[in-house]
């Protein structure tokens, strides 16, 4: 199959395109149709040859015995027409075939028989042959008798008299559908030969013995970058392989060449593109009639991909050896019949056997004691169910040995992991032999979390310490906590004795004493158990007399809090009650300050003076009042709201109207104007955040609001001033809280004025927040805004 795929590059065919020529090649390897191809192309040139030159009348033409006889036999179907190309005559091949009568096809009965999509075309083409004169060729489908369609060459050539014009038209109707569906077979049959060379990155290749012409197919030039019109040859085909290889690649073809000897090879060369490409060759010998080597043929297959997947492997493999001969763990593996194949070094350590001494061992043999050992029996069982088996512990006592292991199954054999953990085990021992101890220190610790009575205590620790020391002895435990003891016990002289002191907080608080009347040493793990009783002991007794100390001071805070309780009461309704009675003659003062200050127009500049400051120092000792009223009110939790829709900007031209010249410059920017509050408290709330801004800020005030979102407005008032110290910030909403200025102004007043700021936003729904201004303070009143509806 590759070398006919070379070769059909290779072909060319004799003969103008259009002739019967054109299916030669269609057709190799099919001896019988090319036969007749050929039969039926001698007959045309004789038919033509007698044709040319005659111009007998239409009657004398079709009259003539020879020339109907001649036609009639024809295998094909023969037809005539005027020049005009109105058919005149058919053979009887024609009606056979298509059932039609000869009067049913004169003239342009011929086309009903064409495929209806091949019918248009078909006398199209015929239309333009006769316009032209030109010879007429095209395939179409025709149907048979039976309704079947098949392929048609239809050719015409036109018959001139010797001035060259055209007296009639001689037709054929070539039956080719055989031959059109062994070529789309052929075709398909192509299409899948290079799809498969192509996916397989395969090619053929094929070099001529006698002048070493070498042909490539398609693939070879698509693995090897060539472009598709170059011409390959020896020479420089051998000179792309890399030099280590080009000596092996032409040895390989001239012994094929001599001796016919195949060969299958691999080396990498360089592609016309620059790649590097592994590929492999495979040649043959092909022997011509003589005998001798005529040509030799193969294949060509880049093999870069599993080259490069090898490598990867090899490297794999190489990195796996390295981390297998570096891991901390011993390791080894065994084939199903238990001989050694691999033995890491970590094993080879903790086996105490070189590998060398191992490999190819049965594992019985080279370690006789685990014969019939829990080690065998898993071993085995890993085979059976090839699935991995574990021993936590293990015990060899050829080496003395604890040891982890692991059984892996494959289908191999198995691997075998051993981790030594000897070390561990007899930490796990000693931890064993301390359970018993750390029970009791657990139980004693549970004494100390429910246990009131000290004297009770003593009792129960020094019981458990008898049942937790080491036995057989005899054991004598007595335990003192401050007052309280366990009972003294006579220790025998010959005793060997251990005394621990319990210390509470620091100071000597009792002890604890342990005899053993056999007189054998206290081990290490006893002392350290008796010295964590002690402290435990230490701990509790401490905590005792801390919670007595706290009990006493609980009640020493109840106490002090229920006197404060009381004085704050009387404070707050002293506090009320002044408040009263200092606002009831204030009030009619201040209206009568006013009324002399509107109507005292016979009143001197000092006197007017005189009444100004007394208004003003009234009206500020009224603000103080009602500082305190809202104080006491608020400590006595009778401070109420009462929220209404009010004009931001109409409360505050009142307050400014009130405070007249006590404030400084005020500027204004109002944006929402309306929020829902008691308009008291917004008054007040005004009146404090501006006094406050007059006595520690700086000129301009500006008082502003804003959409806060969320169905609410920031009421903002800020100044120039240089703004609340960072260590007063979270004092300052205390009552009571005061800070000087800085400068030769002090402040005045009862420190009430941003309680009470805070006290009125948070009973209105609101809140409060300062933030330092650039420069001065900026005190932001969040307030809501009022229902839509």
């Amino acid at each position: 199959m590759l070398a006919s795929s070379v070769e059909g590059r290779c072909d060319d065919h004799d003969g103008p395109r259009g002739t019967d020529a054109s299916l030669t090649a269609e057709v190799d390897g099919d001896a019988p149709l090319q036969q007749e191809l050929d039969r039926l192309r001698a007959e045309n040139r004789t038919l033509r040859q007698r044709l040319a030159g005659r111009s007998a009348p239409e009657d004398v033409l079709i009259g003539a015995d020879a020339w109907r006889q001649l036609v009639e036999t024809l295998p094909q179907i023969v037809w005539i027409t005027r020049p005009d190309g109105w058919h005149i005559h058919f053979n009887r091949q024609w009606t056979e075939f298509t059932g039609l009568t000869l009067e049913e096809s004169l003239g342009h009965g011929w086309n009903p028989p064409f495929h209806p999509q091949d019918r248009d075309r078909a006398a199209a083409q015929w239309e333009e042959a006769t316009r032209t004169g030109e010879p007429y060729e095209i395939e179409y489908r025709l149907r048979r008798r039976d309704g079947v369609y098949r392929w048609m060459l239809g050719r015409a050539m036109p018959l001139r008299d010797p001035d060259g014009t055209i007296v009639r038209w001689f037709g054929t109707c070539t039956d080719i559908d055989d031959l059109k569906h062994a070529r789309s077979e052929l075709d398909h049959n192509r299409a899948l030969l290079r799809l498969a060379g192509s996916m397989a990155r395969l090619g053929g290749w094929s070099i001529a013995v006698a002048d070493q012409r070498v042909l490539w197919s398609e693939q070879v030039y698509e693995i090897l970058g060539y472009p598709v019109d170059a011409q390959p040859d020896l020479d420089g085909s051998i000179a792309r392989y890399l030099p280590e290889y080009r000596q092996q690649v032409r040895s390989a073809l001239d012994a094929c060449a001599r001796t016919g000897e195949s060969f299958d090879l691999e080396a990498e060369l360089e592609a016309y593109d620059g790649r590097r490409l592994w590929v492999r060759i495979i040649g043959m010998a092909q022997y011509g009639t003589d005998g001798q080597v005529a040509e030799i043929t193969g294949a060509l297959q880049d093999v870069s991909a599993s080259k490069e997947a090898e490598q990867r492997v090899k490297l794999l493999a190489e990195r796996l050896t390295a981390t297998l001969e570096s891991i901390t763990d011993g390791l080894y593996t065994l084939d199903r019949d238990g001989r050694f194949t691999y033995v890491n070094p970590r094993a080879q350590e903790l086996l105490q056997q070189d590998a060398d001494e191992l490999l190819g061992r049965d594992v019985v043999d080279a370690f006789p004691g685990v014969s019939g050992t829990e080690v065998e029996t898993a071993a085995r069982r890993a085979l059976e169910t090839n699935q991995a088996v574990l021993l936590d512990e293990y015990h060899y006592p050829p080496l003395d040995t604890w040891f982890q292991v692991n059984f892996y199954p494959s289908k191999q054999g198995l691997t075998v992991s051993l981790r030594d953990i000897s070390d561990q085990h007899r930490n796990q021992q000693a931890l064993r032999e301390r359970i018993k101890e750390l029970q009791a220190l657990t139980e004693i610790n549970a004494l100390a979390q429910r246990v009131t009575d000290p004297q009770e205590l003593c009792d129960l620790t020094a019981r458990m310490l008898v049942e937790a020391m080491r036995t057989p002895m005899e054991t004598l435990v007595d335990v003192t906590l401050g007052d309280a003891s366990s009972g003294r016990v006579v220790i025998p002289p010959d005793a060997s004795t251990l005394v621990v002191p319990i210390r509470v907080d620091g100071a000597p608080g009792g002890e604890v004493t342990i005899a053993d009347a056999t007189g054998a040493p206290f081990l290490a793990e006893e002392e350290s158990l008796v010295r964590t009783v002690a402290e435990t002991l230490g701990l509790w007794e401490g905590r005792r007399r801390a919670s007595d100390a706290l009990h006493r001071v609980n009640q020493e805070l109840n106490e002090a809090n229920a006197q404060l309780a009381e004085a704050a009461e009387r404070k707050d309704d002293l506090l009320s009650m002044a408040s009263h009675e200092l606002r009831t003659p204030l009030t009619p003062t201040l209206g009568f300050l006013e009324v002399l200050q509107q109507r005292g127009d016979n009143l001197t500049e000092e006197q007017r003076l005189a009444v100004r400051v007394i208004r003003n120092n009234t009206r500020r000792m009224l603000r103080l009042v009602d500082d305190l009223l809202v104080g006491s009110r608020a400590a006595s939790d009778v401070l109420v709201a009462r929220p209404e829709p009010v004009s931001v900007r109409s409360v505050l031209d009142d307050v400014l109207e009130e405070l007249d010249d006590t404030v400084a410059e005020v500027r204004s920017s109002i944006g929402p104007d309306m929020v829902s509050v008691d308009p008291r408290h917004l008054g007040q709330i005004l009146v404090n955040l501006l006094t406050n801004a007059t006595k520690y800020g700086d000129p301009p005030i500006v008082v502003s609001t804003v959409d806060a979102g969320e169905g609410r407005v920031r009421l903002e008032v800020a100044d120039h001033g240089p703004g609340v110290p960072a260590d007063f910030q979270q004092r300052m909403w205390y009552r009571f809280e005061q800070r000087d200025r800085g400068d030769t102004r002090t402040s005045s007043g009862t420190g009430l004025g941003l309680a009470i700021i805070k006290l009125l936003a948070e009973t209105n729904h609101g809140d409060v927040t300062y933030q330092d201004g650039d420069p001065g303070a900026i005190f932001r009143v969040g307030l809501p805004a009022p229902d839509p509806a």
